[in-house]
């Protein structure tokens, strides 16, 4: 009896997730991830964690987060004349307003504008998977990625507990080394192994090169783990946890760096 071969797909788009926002379209929150109210409300109940928040602005000033027609955090979806961002929360800008995020700060130090993917939450698979798609098709000017933690690992959702909330939709889960054993078992001691973070790491940020290499698409990276000492000194966005406009700007100098001596 003849062995039966399963059908491979034909590109790899055809195995990966449709939706490349696990955020809802067209819409605009007040509060998102961790920047959420309950959070917020604890702080003001805070006398030193309110102080914090009256000197950054945050008690006077709402934070929205609007998305666009793909779901991510931008008006507008314009990103062939624009450079493509890249990465986690510290790339969305978690706590901060818009213009106070690295892509925002980047576009008027290259004059450029800058179109922000990033994904709370996420790693490098993420980020791999969302440039898989906008890359070829949008040809962006540039692409600057920030690339998240190495221990984050998405998997689909078919197969594993989904994490959802009213902002999100959804279609991939990204578990971390805090999982839960009872949930993940083995995979989690497989996948969070020092060694197989670093490769599965240095596998993505490759791989997003060479999208970029393909399209004649100039690439910029930064590593997340490279720069947490700047991310610890000031945590100065509105949940306290993330870090502020300081920093950011700081992120967008390191990128516009490598963006000078290209």
């Amino acid at each position: 009896m003849k062995a039966e071969v399963n059908k491979q797909p034909d590109n790899l788009v055809d195995i990966l997730p449709s939706e490349l926002s696990c955020y809802q379209k067209n819409h605009t929150f007040n509060w998102l991830s961790t920047d959420d109210q309950a959070t917020f409300s604890r702080n003001v109940a805070d006398a030193d964690s309110k102080d914090k928040l009256r000197k950054l602005g945050y008690l006077e000033s709402a934070i929205s987060y609007k998305t666009d027609s793909l779901g991510f955090r931008n008006d507008t979806v314009n990103i062939s004349d624009s450079v493509l961002a890249l990465g986690c929360s510290y790339t969305v800008g978690i706590g901060l307003h818009q213009h106070e995020t690295w892509p925002y700060l980047l576009s008027t130090q290259i004059a450029t504008p800058v179109y922000n993917a990033g994904q709370d939450g996420t790693g490098a698979d993420t980020a791999f998977r969302i440039a898989r798609t906008l890359v070829p098709e949008y040809q962006p000017q540039a692409v600057f990625l920030l690339a998240p933690f190495s221990n984050r690992f998405e998997l689909n959702s078919e197969f594993l507990p989904l994490v959802t909330t009213a902002e999100t939709n959804a279609t991939t889960t990204t578990i971390g080394p805090s999982c839960n054993q009872k949930e993940y078992g083995d995979l989690s001691r497989i996948l969070f192994n020092e060694e197989m973070m670093m490769v599965q790491q240095e596998k993505n940020i490759l791989a997003i090169h060479q999208i970029c290499v393909d399209h004649n698409v100039p690439f910029y990276c930064i590593q997340v783990e490279d720069i947490m000492h700047l991310i610890l000194e000031q945590r100065g966005a509105r949940d306290l946890l993330h870090p502020g406009v300081t920093v950011q700007q700081q992120i967008a100098d390191l990128f516009f760096e490598q963006y000078s001596t290209h």
